[in-house]
């Protein structure tokens, strides 16, 4: 029985040293419900790329094309320079969701080849 008490005894000072109890098992999730999460978590990962200087959309909800391709967003300052912009913000565009009054969405180029210059 001394031992038993002992060898308890180790196991609990193990893991209050460690700081940490036995992992609990995360339900496994169904494709809908990840791209859900996914789906939560992308405005703030835009606003922390924006804040870092790394985002920068022309649409008024942003895009997920570049974000999830490059991660970061070129599309605004590309506007601003006459460059061509993705095709998710060139889509948003022809469907007045455009941030900038200053161009309307015939000023608006497609880069067919969506590459970003870094």
């Amino acid at each position: 029985m001394r031992y038993y008490t002992s060898l308890l005894s180790i196991v609990a000072i193990t893991f209050l040293l460690i700081g940490c109890a036995p992992p609990e098992e995360e339900p496994d999730l169904t494709a809908n419900q990840k791209i859900e999460q996914i789906n939560d978590w992308l405005p703030d990962i835009k606003m922390e790329l924006a804040m870092e200087g790394e985002y920068a959309c022309c649409l008024s909800e942003g895009c997920n094309e570049c974000l999830l391709a490059h991660g970061s967003c070129p599309c605004y300052n590309n506007l601003t320079e006459g460059k061509p912009v993705c095709g998710e913000c060139y889509a948003g565009w022809q469907l007045g969701r455009g941030i900038d009054n200053d161009f309307t969405k015939e000023d608006v180029k497609l880069d067919t080849d969506h590459h970003h210059e870094h």
